[in-house]
């Protein structure tokens, strides 16, 4: 007999969240890739943290990047990794949208997007560059917001074998005056999160595991400041104090999660439909 979602097991709870996340994620309420030949591609974190802040990216990359214009679309990297048959659909989808706004460049923020549009570069015909580099050579005084304080920051995983990455925001952030310190684990001895591939629906206790060592090297007085907005849902969820570098540079999101995301969706396409 089948349990009812209520009483199902804890992983199989993560599952079906997990799979509902990435068929929202693909829907027509969270989706919009525009006609543009650059892309700024925040992913689906990082647009939890509302329109304000990805407006103000955009702004700065544009003074370089003239044409460019907000993508909301997710990368799929979830779908991978949990094996999910939807999988290979959503990857042509996603092929078959970037041809046909022609998609010459992308420019992303988050590294797992980062890993998997470079993976489907090789099958298409744009380029993919992370934002650090074009925001350093573009930020100007005036664009700064006031930091929290005591940040610290925290490598995401994706990028210990990616030190150029590294230096890049280090030196963005040095460029806008912005302090912080570095925890005991960091660049390529950084502590995984805890949800790498998906092992927190995967493997709970394993990832769990994960998350408690390195949570080792913060303390509650301090902000966990990171360039990996799925790593600090991760901090929040056990109660720690977070911020994006992107709202390092230009504020703290007011709001953050689903209702936040739906609203930056609403709110790009809305701009771009003037």
């Amino acid at each position: 007999m089948t349990q009812s979602i209520t009483k199902a097991s804890p992983w199989a709870r993560a599952v079906l969240g997990a799979r509902l996340h990435q068929g929202l994620s693909f829907s027509r309420l969270f989706t919009h890739i525009p006609q543009a030949p650059v892309l700024f591609w925040p992913g689906c974190s990082l647009m939890g943290l509302g329109y304000p802040v990805l407006h103000k990216t955009l702004k700065v990359l544009a003074r370089s990047e003239p044409d460019i214009k907000l993508a909301a679309a997710c990368c799929g990297k979830p779908s991978r990794s949990l094996g999910l048959t939807a999988y290979k659909k959503r990857r042509a989808w996603l092929l078959q949208s970037l041809a046909k706004t022609g998609c010459r460049a992308i420019y992303t923020a988050c590294p797992h997007c980062t890993e998997d549009l470079e993976a489907l570069a090789g099958e298409g015909d744009f380029t993919v560059e992370t934002i650090w580099r074009p925001l350093q050579e573009n930020l100007q005084a005036s664009d700064l917001a006031s930091p929290p304080d005591q940040l610290v920051l925290h490598d995401p995983c994706p990028l210990r074998q990616k030190p150029q990455v590294r230096a890049e925001v280090r030196q963005l952030l040095s460029q806008a005056g912005i302090n912080w310190q570095e925890p005991a684990h960091t660049g390529a001895k950084t502590i995984c999160c805890g949800q790498v591939e998906m092992l927190h629906v995967l493997n709970p206790q394993a990832s769990e595991k994960l998350t408690q060592q390195r949570l080792k090297d913060f303390t509650a007085d301090q902000t966990i400041c990171s360039y990996c907005q799925s790593c600090l849902n991760r901090f929040v969820a056990h109660g720690y104090k977070t911020a994006h570098v992107l709202e390092a540079l230009f504020g703290m999101a007011a709001q953050k999660g689903w209702s936040t995301r739906y609203k930056c969706v609403r709110k790009i396409k809305g701009d771009q439909n003037a």
